[in-house]
């Protein structure tokens, strides 16, 4: 195993993410993570995936049929 030292603060993100962290908020502090050995040897590509128009218009949010549309009069 490897060690990888970080110095700083803990602050609300991190304690959001790492709610044990909550008693030294605002402290400054050296976190050690261990790593396996072939943590720098990882070389996975990042998933990229393209979506066609007619996927991306599937991920975009419903409205809600209790609402009427917004028209362009409702804008101006």
């Amino acid at each position: 195993m490897q060690a990888i030292r970080i110095d700083t603060t803990i602050n609300s993100a991190l304690v959001a993410l790492l709610p044990d962290l909550r008693k030294v908020e605002g402290q400054q502090v050296e976190l050690i993570v261990l790593a396996p050995n072939d943590f720098d040897q990882i070389t996975e590509p990042p998933i990229e995936k393209n979506l066609t128009f007619d996927q991306f218009l599937a991920t975009r949010p419903v409205w809600p049929k209790d609402h009427p549309p917004v028209t362009l009069e409702d804008i101006l």
